[in-house]
């Protein structure tokens, strides 16, 4: 099993606090692929994985949030039926623009 995420756009990657493991280096810019093999995983299992990313400072005007999506996938390697999840979540960004 692998997890798929992106640098979501207006951040960048943060080793730091976020899963061993993630093929990015540290500080990696918007855009950047980046995956971590989890290996298998039987039925009904479950887990975390921590990916952290620091907003950018300051924002762009009428920019005042950040959106991510990750995805998990089976290569089928393991006779389980290939296919992905995928889960999206917006944070809205608080604080002053100077």
């Amino acid at each position: 099993m692998t997890l798929t995420e992106t640098v979501p756009e207006n951040t960048t990657f943060v080793a730091t606090g976020s899963t061993a493991g993630w093929s990015c280096p540290d500080a990696s810019a918007a855009g950047t692929r980046c995956t971590m093999d989890i290996g298998a995983l039987r039925a009904g299992a479950s887990g975390s994985a921590m990916f952290r990313a620091k907003v950018n400072q300051p924002l762009a005007p009428g920019i005042d949030g950040v959106s991510n999506t990750v995805s998990i996938a089976d290569d089928g390697t393991h006779g389980a039926a290939t296919g992905s999840h995928v889960a999206t979540t917006s944070t809205t960004v608080g604080g002053s623009r100077t």
